[in-house]
């Protein structure tokens, strides 16, 4: 039995939800008070998660550019920025969490996604 249950559509829905918070969190929290980079690193990922998810090969893209498999590899690295950033900037515990949220949260999508299409 597979663990791996999340389908390249709902990854696709996730994606634009996870995007969305990205970039609305930072303005509902207090990071900014704490920390101006990590403010705009979580604005940036997630214009970027939009981008990239815009262009992968799944339901909800405009064009499949990027194979899902490629996608996949893109969250990887944004979720490990996240928990680097997390423990190598000097803030407050708000931007600790709040970057190892992020970051832990895409490697469970990630770990949960099955990484191959299917018709889904």
């Amino acid at each position: 039995m597979s663990f791996r249950f999340i389908t390249p559509t709902i990854h696709g829905i996730l994606d634009y939800t996870a995007a969305l918070a990205l970039i609305i969190a930072p303005f509902m929290l207090p990071i900014r008070t704490d920390s101006e980079f990590v403010h705009w690193f979580s604005i940036a990922a997630g214009i970027g998660l939009i981008t990239y998810s815009l262009f992968t090969d799944y339901r909800f893209s405009m064009k499949g550019v990027f194979s899902y498999k490629n996608h996949l590899l893109l969250d990887m690295t944004a979720s490990i920025a996240f928990i680097v950033l997390a423990f190598l900037h000097q803030g407050s515990m708000l931007t600790f969490s709040y970057c190892l949220i992020m970051g832990g949260g895409v490697l469970v999508v990630i770990g949960l996604s099955k990484n191959q299409q299917t018709n889904d």
